[in-house]
C-alpha cells in the first residue's frame, strides 16, 4: 500500500523544487555542490545518462583533488557553480556510473566499506550493516546488493576516479570505544591505501554525522583525512575552512526531476540550521 504521507511529501518537493528551479535567476559562481548518491542500477542506465548530462550542463564538474583545493582556497574558485559526484557504500552497480562519468571526462569519488569488499556473504552484510530495508527503485538484482571487489577498485582508479573511506563496516556510532573508532576510521583507511597504492584523503560519515561521530571521532577524521564529507546539506562557499568538511546534497537516480531539484535548491536549507550549527561545533579543533 502506498504511504499517503510520503506521497504528499513527494508532491510538495516536486512542486517547490520545480518552482525554485525556474524562478531562480542565477547560481552562485563560488558554490560547490557535492552530490551524494548510493545505488546506480543498470535498470536506470538511460535515466543516469540523462541526469549526468543535465547536471554537468548546469554545474561545472571538478575532481576530488580540486575539491580539497576548493576547501582550502575558495577565492580561487569563482567560475562555477561547481559540482563533485560522490557515491556511498561501494556497490557493484557503481561501476556503471563510473563508466558513464568517465565517458564524459568527469571524475567521481567512491566511498568504500572495506569489510563489505571482503565479506564472504556480501548480500547479508549489506542488509545487516548498510541497508536493512528494501529500497524500491534501487534494487533489481545481485549487483544492486553486493560490493565492488579489489580489482574493481583498481579499475576505478585507472578510469580517473578516486576512492574514499566510508568506515570499515558502516557501523560507526557516537558511543564507540576508542578502539572501535580507530578500527573504523584509521584501520579502514590503511587497508584501502594498501589495496590502492595511493593516499586516501576523503572520508564520509555514514547515516547521520551527528549520530555517528563524537568529538574523538571528529579529531581522528581531521588528523587522518583532508576532507570530511557530511550527511547534511548546506552552502559550501560559506562553510568555515576550519571544519575541514563539505556539505553534500543527497538524491537518488529514481527520484523525479522536481524532487532532485528540491534537494539541490536553497528552499529547504533553513530547516538544517540547527544541525549545521551542531556539526560546526563538533568539528572544530579541540584545545590541546
Amino acid at each position: 500500500m502506498v504511504n499517503m504521507k510520503q506521497l504528499i511529501v513527494n508532491c510538495y518537493k516536486n512542486v517547490f523544487g520545480t518552482a525554485e528551479y525556474y524562478i531562480r535567476t542565477s547560481n552562485r559562481k563560488s558554490e560547490l555542490f557535492v552530490f551524494a548518491m548510493h545505488g546506480t542500477p543498470l535498470f536506470h542506465r538511460k535515466r543516469l545518462e540523462r541526469l549526468v548530462d543535465e547536471l554537468i550542463s548546469i554545474y561545472r564538474p571538478i575532481s576530488p583533488s580540486d575539491a580539497i583545493r576548493f576547501l582550502n582556497n575558495k577565492e580561487a574558485f569563482q567560475e562555477g557553480p561547481y559540482c563533485l559526484f560522490t557515491f556511498d557504500d561501494g556497490l557493484k552497480n557503481n561501476l556503471l556510473i563510473a563508466e558513464i562519468l568517465a565517458e564524459k571526462g568527469v571524475s567521481g569519488l567512491f566511498f568504500i566499506v572495506p569489510d563489505f569488499v571482503e565479506s564472504s556473504e556480501p548480500e547479508r552484510f549489506y542488509r545487516t550493516n548498510i541497508r536493512p530495508e528494501v529500497l524500491p527503485g534501487l534494487e533489481y538484482g545481485p549487483q544492486d546488493l553486493t560490493c565492488m571487489n579489489r580489482a574493481d577498485l583498481m579499475s576505478l582508479q585507472k578510469s580517473g576516479h578516486t576512492i574514499g573511506c566510508h568506515t570499515s563496516d558502516h557501523l560507526l556510532r557516537s558511543n564507540d570505544t576508542s578502539e572501535k573508532l580507530r578500527l573504523r576510521i584509521i584501520e579502514s583507511k590503511n587497508r584501502l591505501e594498501d589495496w590502492s597504492g595511493v593516499a586516501v584523503e576523503h572520508f564520509a560519515s555514514p547515516i547521520d554525522t551527528l549520530f555517528t561521530v563524537n568529538p574523538e571521532a571528529a579529531d581522528l577524521i581531521r588528523e587522518s583525512y583532508a576532507v570530511h564529507h557530511l550527511t547534511l546539506p548546506g552552502k559550501n562557499d560559506s562553510i568555515p575552512t576550519s571544519m575541514k568538511a563539505l556539505y553534500r546534497r543527497n538524491f537518488e537516480v529514481h527520484w523525479s526531476k522536481g524532487r532532485i531539484r528540491y534537494a539541490l535548491g536553497d528552499f529547504d536549507l533553513s530547516r538544517w540550521k540547527k544541525q549545521q550549527n551542531d556539526v560546526y561545533h563538533l568539528l572544530q579543533p579541540r584545545p590541546l
